[in-house]
């Protein structure tokens, strides 16, 4: 997608101050497996062609089945709860503190299995810049996420939400993002990509602790990509 001037201009004025400040950190570089998928679509032909008990993605370090999406690819948080609790395979994670002088984050992870990849992309936003994001995806706004976005990585490419927003829409996203920020919360939103679709998770977020990776123990692997922080309000 060819950027043009008029949203270099927009990424500024959806920044918190004129001169953010950005600090990335990159590990090992993993090959991450694209996913293509049709511009209006979020869910493939494989997705659709799938047995329900069939495991179409990770998410909180789940396996996620096909009756467990709703028709526009969103986990509910409730999915969890009961595994969570459990403690039952539920792999350990990998957290850090963020930086001081940042409070917000983006994290990328490349998770591998026998046969299957995925890609994660993890928005941590205070409550202003997941108000935006909600905003941006409830009014279908392309350009407002991808000023959003810049204002963590200059010339980046948008992953996740550019793939089907009025799915996440409709999804129910941006409802459950708004819950949280409309409190004054800061949130979590996970954006899984596999060849399955693309899938979307909200979650609370305590505001200065990030997960960067979990550590399964049944030969899965995940494997941090890159991690942006940022400053936001």
């Amino acid at each position: 997608m060819k950027i043009s001037k008029i949203i270099a201009v927009l990424s500024l004025t959806v920044c918190m101050v004129s001169n953010l400040t950005i600090s990335a950190l990159a590990t090992e570089s993993t090959p991450e497996q694209t996913t293509k998928i049709n511009e209006n679509a979020y869910l493939t032909e494989k997705f659709y062609n799938a047995s329900n008990d069939t495991i179409v993605c990770y998410m909180e370090g789940v396996p996620i089945r096909k009756d467990q999406v709703n028709e526009y690819g969103f986990v509910d948080a409730f999915t969890f709860v009961a595994k969570m609790k459990r403690g039952a395979g539920v792999p350990s994670s990998n957290y850090v503190t963020i930086p001081s002088g940042y409070n917000e984050a983006i994290v990328k992870t490349y998770l591998s299995a026998p046969r299957y990849g995925q890609t994660n992309t993890i928005y941590y936003l205070k409550h202003l810049h997941g108000a935006q994001l909600a905003s941006s995806i409830e009014t279908g706004d392309a350009q407002a996420l991808i000023g959003l976005i810049l204002c963590f990585v200059p010339n980046a490419q948008v992953p996740g939400f550019m793939i089907g927003l009025n799915a996440a829409h409709k999804a129910g996203v941006a409802s459950n993002i708004k819950k949280r920020t409309n409190q004054g919360s800061a949130v979590r939103v996970n954006v899984a990509s596999s060849t399955f679709g693309v899938f979307y998770g909200v979650f609370d977020w305590s505001g200065r602790v990030i997960e960067t990776s979990k550590n399964y123990t049944d030969g899965t692997k995940e494997t941090v990509n890159s991690i942006v922080f940022a400053y936001g309000q």
